[in-house]
């Protein structure tokens, strides 16, 4: 993730601006609570309300067997933001499918602690829950750098989708309905 979100920024920054700003931010101690996720949340170096979407990068390096090229968002049910970034990552060569655990995973990673401030945010992975995730036995020599590479490149037009339209990502009525469970 943190390599994908250093040349993301890399490319944009070789382009011409887009509409609005973009925040490369990479987050330590997910595992322990979302911490940076949260404090980042909590000191916002713009307002919060200034921020139309997170879009998380989580496991981009070790596909499931016959899932190279592809990726999965979590929690792709509950905004359009699925939708707004589908046809970018299509055109680019990844296709993103369905994963077995994308719901339980959506309030498990960093995209949560801005879910719990209203911002529309989602995990985007490529990745899987391989034997060695979690643990030192997961070594660089056991990425698959050819389809990572494929989902890096992929993601710099689907952040410019979200940087350049118009509309802001949206929660739909699963979303808003999950906010509101939450503020309970």
């Amino acid at each position: 993730g943190t390599t994908a979100v250093l040349l993301i920024a890399e490319a944009l920054q070789r382009q011409p601006p887009p509409q609005r700003s973009v925040l490369f931010v990479c987050f330590a101690g997910e595992e322990k609570g979302l911490r940076g996720s949260a404090a980042f949340c909590e000191r916002p170096p713009v307002p919060l309300e200034q921020i139309v979407a997170n879009l998380n990068l989580e496991m981009l390096g070790r596909p499931e067997p016959g899932n190279e090229g592809k990726a999965w968002i979590t929690g792709s049910n509950l905004s359009d933001l699925t939708r707004i970034v589908e046809g970018p990552l299509e055109r680019a060569g990844v296709l993103l499918v369905d994963f077995r655990m994308a719901a339980q995973l959506f309030a498990q990673s960093d995209n949560w602690s801005f879910v719990q401030k209203g911002i529309v945010a989602h995990s985007l992975s490529a990745g899987s829950l391989h034997e060695d995730y979690h643990r030192p036995s997961d070594e660089v020599s056991k990425l698959d750098l050819v389809h990572m590479t494929r989902v890096v490149r992929a993601l710099v037009p689907a952040v410019r989708e979200l940087a350049d339209r118009e509309a802001k990502p949206q929660w739909n009525e699963a979303g808003n309905q999950l906010l509101e469970r939450r503020r309970r």
